[in-house]
């Protein structure tokens, strides 16, 4: 049995009748389900490919793709200890690959019209950290059936779709264990990171997210995103990821009202500042928070497949990694979610904040545009592929093959009267040898290679 939940408080128990929901964001992944609602929404069906991963009874060894000693750093370290450090057993050949990997990107930002800075790979590995709040000790807040799918999801995007090793889940975090928990993420060293993912899976109200220990009689015990989270990842407080994105993915409510939808028939000129030996960035640049949400509204969840929000998110992803920058996969994920109908007649519009300086880009994007825009942008010389030797006419072996095409050619014109058979296949091919010889001779002068 799979269940339609709000990731929020059951503030009351109403009783409804029994409708029909056709819900399918995975292909095929489920079939035909039945809504009963009563004490909770609910959703029965055969729900398949769901979840069956227990979770490790030791926490911090749960859900992880890649395993090391990356260990967090005290919170009362110096600030000078994180300061980008030089890693000294870097290879020369990793440093040769990202530098032409930079310079791929430079040119292919040259094709398309824009600033060679305007455009940026994440790279090869990213940093994920998923806190996933399930169970809650306040009966209000149920527990969070599913969420381990929306888990699933996103690891087979980030490890096997795209391969990034770090990824790492945190399950059932009180509010100052996920405190703690991003302080100490905060003091880590990302200079191997082009990209800092953040995913926080809990019930949320309109004052924050909810932790295990969240309890609706005190509002002010949640994570407040703009207070909480935000000010540990600015370039002051985190050097290490200057200038790369750090993308914010809550999954939560915002509110207790639902969007029911509406039903329709079908500042001041800014002069540019002077140079400066040293290029300033704002302090909180490269930020990208997405919100299943507006503010005030609530969001959906499937205990049987996950969040509406998260599922269309990785399928976006997916589809779209290797075509598109992120800030555009987001406009597709809010055409995907706002499309999303169910027989509560609740919608769910997504909110963003977008604070990237760039296009943003996952590597596979450049790694697919590559022998296009090698062929056609002219990045390197473009070599045409040589014919073969019998059809080139600059070589003895082409002339051969001709003589011997006209001489069986008129053979069989001289002997065909004396067996009965008629002349004109024979004549066309004695008058085919020398056009294709001018067609070949035409079509090799035209060829030439791409400068660039």
């Amino acid at each position: 049995m799979s269940k339609m939940e709000k990731d929020s408080v059951i503030v009351e128990e109403t009783k409804y009748t029994t409708t029909k929901l056709d819900f399918d964001l995975t292909n095929s992944s489920i079939g035909h389900v039945n809504i009963v609602n009563g004490d909770r929404t609910t959703i029965q069906g055969n729900v398949i490919n769901h979840l069956n991963n227990p979770r490790s009874d030791n926490p911090q060894t749960n859900n992880h793709c890649h395993q090391n000693n990356e260990g967090h750093r005290n919170a009362d370290n110096h600030k000078s200890s994180k300061q980008p450090s030089q890693n000294n057993e870097v290879g020369a050949l990793y440093q040769e690959n990202e530098n032409k990997m930079k310079d791929l990107v430079k040119k292919v930002a040259r094709c398309f019209g824009e600033p060679e800075d305007f455009m940026y790979n994440m790279g090869s590995q990213g940093y994920v950290h998923i806190i996933n709040n399930i169970n809650f000790d306040c009966p209000k807040h149920t527990k969070r059936e599913g969420s381990d799918r929306d888990v699933k999801m996103l690891k087979e995007f980030f490890c096997d779709t795209i391969g990034w090793e770090k990824f790492k889940v945190e399950p059932d975090l009180t509010v100052d264990g996920m405190k703690s928990s991003l302080k100490n993420i905060s003091d880590n060293d990302f200079s191997k990171y082009g990209a800092f993912f953040l995913i926080i899976l809990s019930h949320g109200t309109k004052y924050g997210i909810c932790g295990k220990d969240s309890n609706p009689n005190t509002p002010g015990n949640v994570l407040n995103v703009e207070h909480d989270v935000l000010p540990l990842f600015t370039n002051t407080e985190c050097p290490t990821l200057r200038e790369k994105p750090k993308v914010f993915i809550m999954q939560a409510c915002r509110g207790d009202m639902d969007d029911n939808g509406y039903c329709v028939e079908s500042d001041a000129i800014m002069t540019q500042p002077p140079d400066r030996y040293k290029r300033q960035i704002p302090d909180t640049s490269e930020y990208l928070l997405c919100y299943p949400c507006a503010p005030g509204y609530t969001s959906l969840r499937n205990t049987g497949i996950g969040s509406i929000f998260i599922q269309c998110l990785v399928q976006v992803l997916k589809e779209r990694h290797d075509e598109e920058d992120i800030s555009r996969m987001l406009v597709r994920l809010n055409y995907k979610v706002a499309r999303q109908d169910n027989s509560l007649r609740i919608k769910q519009m997504p909110s963003h904040d977008n604070r990237l300086t760039r296009l943003t880009y996952f590597k596979s994007f450049f790694m697919k545009k590559k022998r296009i825009l090698e062929e056609e942008c002219g990045l390197i010389p473009y070599k045409p592929h040589a014919p073969p030797s019998w059809a080139d006419p600059d070589n003895a072996s082409y002339h051969m093959f001709s003589a011997m095409i006209l001489g069986a050619s008129f053979a069989g014109r001289w002997y065909a009267p004396k067996i009965g058979v008629t002349r004109i296949p024979f004549t066309i091919n004695i008058i085919l040898v020398p056009v294709f010889y001018l067609l070949a001779i035409n079509h090799k002068e035209k060829r030439f290679e791409y400068g660039s």
